[in-house]
Formats: structure tokens, C-alpha cells, sequence
């Protein structure tokens, strides 16, 4: 499955401005940093479903460990639908 970029996204109706895709992408970066003390390299979202890279595969370890934690807190910060969050590593 592949992830779009923000233009392609923007197409979708959960998101009605390009401020509030970043915006979002910026609450996923700060519940990963707080749920797993990670820092994510990029993020992406598609089908209900956050991308997040990183670059090692103990960060995307700790991201998998915790990824309940992670996806409950996207919820209820966001209020948008997350079925799962996928884990790439750079490299």
C-alpha cells in the first residue's frame, strides 16, 4: 500500500485545509515523542491508517511496543478514525 503526499490527501474531505493536515501531523509527531520518546522523520496518512518513518529499528521497536497507546491517544486528541499506525525505517 502506498502513502500519498499532502496534495493528493488535500483531496480527501477529512481535511478542508492544508493547516489543518499539518497541524495533525504535528499532534502524531508529539504523541510519538511522548508515548515512546521517538523522534519521527516524516509522517503520512491514507485510509485512516498514520505512516511514520524513522531511522533505526529500535525506534520503530518502541513505536510497535507501544503502537496501542500511540493509536488511542491519536483518537482522542484528534477525533479522527486511526485503524493503525505503520512503522517504516529509513535506511
Amino acid at each position: 500500500m502506498g502513502f500519498e503526499s499532502i496534495g493528493n490527501v488535500m483531496e480527501y474531505r477529512n481535511f478542508e485545509r492544508a493547516d489543518d493536515l499539518l497541524g495533525f501531523f504535528e499532534q502524531v509527531r508529539k504523541v510519538v515523542r511522548s508515548q515512546a520518546h521517538v523522534e519521527v522523520e516524516s509522517v503520512r496518512y491514507k485510509n485512516n491508517i498514520v505512516g511514520v518513518t524513522v531511522t533505526n529499528g529500535s525506534e520503530a521497536s518502541e513505536i510497535r511496543l507501544r503502537h496501542i497507546q500511540i493509536e488511542r491517544s491519536l483518537r482522542k486528541i484528534t477525533g479522527r478514525e486511526i485503524l493503525r499506525v505503520s512503522v517504516r525505517i529509513i535506511g
